[in-house]
């Protein structure tokens, strides 16, 4: 009885880490809102992005700074899937030092990517490669909300084009 007392606590406290894990409030899908700089051609409105668990192991992924957190996720927009590398950050002093890391993973050739989630429903995402950062979202925010979720992240609001209103 103590066996089956002890089995059930541990799949219990296995559940409740699974629960917290900061990663699935990131997860979901979301509406591609603004990005940065201007697009040039031609962007379907509020253009979908499915992002979720990759199932990878990032232990053979690293990081310049300690502090980094490189995270691999399954994407899928504009009807193609792909693994993503990123650094997931949760403010705007992260955010600065993330962007000027590298990551990387051991014997895999993937972009550095930067995920900063703003809240529960905004993500920034920057591919840092081609110096270019998306506003996305689980719900579509008003134009003031927008400059709102992105004060203070030194993005230059003339060279953006928001594409889902």
């Amino acid at each position: 009885m103590m066996k089956l007392f002890v089995l059930f606590c541990v799949a219990v406290a296995c559940q409740a880490k699974n629960l917290d894990d900061p990663l699935d409030a990131i997860y979901g899908n979301y509406k591609l809102i603004q990005t940065w700089p201007k697009i040039k051609g031609e962007v379907v409105n509020c253009s979908p992005v499915a992002v979720s668990r990759s199932g990878a192991n990032t232990e053979h992924c690293k990081c310049g700074r300690s502090s980094a957190n490189p995270e691999l996720f399954a994407v899928e927009a504009r009807s193609k899937k792909f693994v993503l590398l990123a650094d997931v950050v949760h403010n705007v002093d992260e955010l600065k030092l993330a962007l000027n890391d590298k990551c990387s993973c051991t014997g895999e050739s993937h972009d550095h990517n930067v995920v900063y989630r703003i809240n529960d429903n905004y993500i920034m995402h920057y591919e840092t490669a081609i110096s270019k950062a998306f506003l996305m979202g689980k719900t579509v925010p008003t134009a003031d909300e927008v400059k709102s979720l992105v004060a203070g992240l030194d993005l230059d609001e003339n060279d953006s084009s928001l594409v889902c209103q």
